[in-house]
């Protein structure tokens, strides 16, 4: 007789277009030392790491962890909006966006964290800013529609999405100043924890594709891996604040710890790719009602320097704005793009001016209201404390350096929110009789700060 057979199944095979490696002993190692050769050049289908570009890769990444994420809610946290199906993926494209509560930490940083993971799962796998920008984007839609079965919300949409490509881009930068290839030993091993410290994502891929162990040879471009112009600045202190009518009355003294990192020039940067000039500054307050007070990032998206070549003292960028300020004081958030015009002067051989004036317009900010309250309700989220809306705003710096080193600065910076979305609970309806969204408003947040070292 005769038997037959059949079988149905799927095989993955990433689409990328990247080549088979060759042989790794033969690619990593010099016949005539035995000792590491450095990377191939970047090409069409590799990152400056030499990581293979794939989306095939990136997405399934992103939608895992999506889908690892809706499970942990479900299953750890037991939460009562994860039971998701495709009758709740469809009813919530049906009903579309809204704005949803939710503490401000978590709208404002917890969820720009959760973008950065999408966004890193395409800038771990070769993608880059643009295309990871895309999958941020997605990864972001996604969750909103199939996470959970909370309706869609515009704030999340925009924190996560476009907040998290702030984040991711930053983390990524750092993740690559600390990274190594051609490392050995215990000083390899700190600088993979370190990595993935910064940004768990890749940290994680270099350590299951093998990358995290091998000796290899670091990318070509400094501004891939260390950019020139790039600084820390860590202050350690006391921190006194105080509730009363002057500024003396209710005082407490509490330990500050303040981080600023800037990454590359408006001026000297011989290559402006997106985010090859940043600066980060974040406050970390001890013995607080919130240990991060504050958490700012500014990435330019474009720069371009002015007048002459040899010393430029004029330049342009166009920029992208995170901002998370949640202190005792007031709460202060928001997603926002602008341009800057940024000014610098040698007076003297040792003294240095710089002066930058933003202006900005903020897709989405929030503030906290005054007139808002908490309702308290057994097992219900509170009201939102905070009120939602775009805007637009302006800032105005200058600082003084000596011998490259800052040494004072002054700084304004003035915002305008048009609330559409408010925190105060209205149990009333509007004219289509549906309930209240709160009360709109306008909000004008400033600040200013002086500085001396």
């Amino acid at each position: 007789g005769h038997e037959w057979g059949g079988k149905v199944g799927l095989n993955w095979q990433p689409f990328s277009a990247t080549p088979p490696d060759p042989p790794r002993k033969a690619m990593l190692l010099d016949p005539a030392t035995n000792k590491p050769l450095p990377l191939p050049p970047p090409h069409g289908n590799r990152d400056a790491w030499g990581v293979p570009r794939s989306w095939g890769w990136a997405w399934p990444e992103m939608f895992a962890i999506n889908f690892g994420a809706s499970m942990f809610n479900e299953y750890v946290r037991q939460a009562n909006f994860n039971q998701i199906s495709p009758r709740s993926f469809w009813a919530n494209l049906e009903e579309g966006f809204n704005f949803v509560a939710n503490k401000f930490k978590t709208n404002q940083l917890i969820h720009p964290f959760n973008g950065s993971t999408y966004f890193n799962s395409g800038r771990a796998n070769g993608l880059g800013f643009w295309a990871s920008t895309l999958t941020a984007l997605t990864g972001a839609f996604v969750w909103e529609a199939a996470g959970e079965t909370h309706p869609m919300s515009y704030n999340d949409m925009i924190s996560t999405g476009i907040g998290g490509i702030a984040f991711g881009e930053t983390t990524y930068r750092l993740s690559s100043y600390v990274l190594d290839n051609k490392a050995t030993g215990n000083g390899r091993t700190w600088r993979e924890i370190g990595a993935f410290l910064h940004n768990p994502v890749r940290g994680f891929n270099r350590f299951v594709s093998g990358q995290a162990t091998r000796v290899e040879g670091n990318p070509s471009s400094p501004y891939d891996w260390h950019p020139p112009h790039y600084y820390t600045s860590l202050d350690i202190g006391a921190r006194i604040t105080g509730k009363g009518e002057s500024i003396s009355d209710s005082t407490q003294t509490r330990p500050v710890l303040d981080i600023y990192i800037n990454h590359g020039s408006p001026w000297e940067n011989k290559r402006r790719k997106p985010w090859d000039h940043l600066h980060m500054a974040a406050q970390f307050n001890g013995s607080d009602e919130q240990t991060l007070g504050r958490f700012q990032i500014r990435g330019d998206l474009f720069s371009k320097a002015l007048g002459d070549e040899s010393y430029s003292k004029q330049a342009i960028t166009f920029t992208q704005y995170f901002d998370y300020v949640n202190n005792n004081a007031y709460e202060f958030g928001g997603q926002s793009l602008g341009v800057g015009w940024m000014s610098r002067y040698r007076p003297t051989a040792t003294i240095g001016i710089q002066t930058r004036v933003d202006a900005m317009a903020m897709i989405l900010g929030a503030v906290n209201s005054e007139f808002a309250y908490q309702q308290v309700i057994e097992d219900q989220e509170p009201q939102r404390e905070y009120d939602y809306g775009p805007g637009a705003g302006f800032s105005l710096g200058v600082m003084g350096s000596h011998k490259g080193r800052q040494v004072a600065s002054i700084y304004y910076r003035a915002n305008w929110i048009n609330v559409k979305n408010g925190s105060v609970y209205n149990p009333d309806t509007d004219e289509n009789g549906n309930p209240s969204s709160g009360y709109e408003a306008n909000h004008f947040v400033q600040a200013a700060a002086v500085s001396a070292r």
